[in-house]
């Protein structure tokens, strides 16, 4: 048997949204397809990877911290999705978008992932992601990749040990 509170969320999807007994145009929806967080594997130390991250955040002006075992990028997100509606609630003046990025070192190698979520204050909530968002995660990741990499083939001679 399914929690009673899931039954009206059911019925808004089956039965479209309407508001105020006007009827809003359709919006098609997007199906939420990342399972886990969007990873990519770099041939970098994990400092190296974090260092890029870091200036590339500088660069563009953003506050990075430290949070779970990640860097975290945060910024004011104006409006609220559906699909985040549903999952974190209506917007709420002041609603942030967090982007954890994690460097996990693995031998020679940094495994690097992305999570996002939305902060409404002290509440965290994990944001789904649909297509368009694991896109745009992963080529936002490739790039930190690419440039790490670059960074790092400075660094290691020919024969793969570091120059210094």
């Amino acid at each position: 048997m399914r929690p009673l509170h899931v039954l009206p969320l059911f019925a808004l999807a089956l039965a479209g949204c309407t508001t105020g007994g006007r009827f809003v145009e359709a919006v098609p929806t997007q199906q939420f397809v990342a399972s886990r967080s969007p990873e990519v594997i770099v041939n970098a130390p994990a400092d190296v990877v974090r260092s890029v991250i870091a200036e590339n955040a500088a660069r563009r002006g953003s506050n990075l911290f430290e949070v779970g075992g990640g860097l975290a990028l945060q910024a004011p997100l104006g409006q609220t999705t559906p699909e985040v509606a549903v999952a974190c609630g209506p917007h709420i003046p002041g609603r942030q978008i967090r982007v954890l990025l994690r460097a996990n070192e693995q031998g020679q190698r940094t495994r690097l992932t992305e999570e996002r979520f939305i902060v409404d204050g002290g509440r965290v909530c994990p944001m789904p992601m649909v297509d368009a968002d694991v896109r745009q995660a992963i080529g936002a990741l490739n790039r930190v990749k690419d440039t790490s990499e670059q960074i790092q083939r400075r660094f290691d001679s020919p024969t793969g040990q570091r120059n210094t």
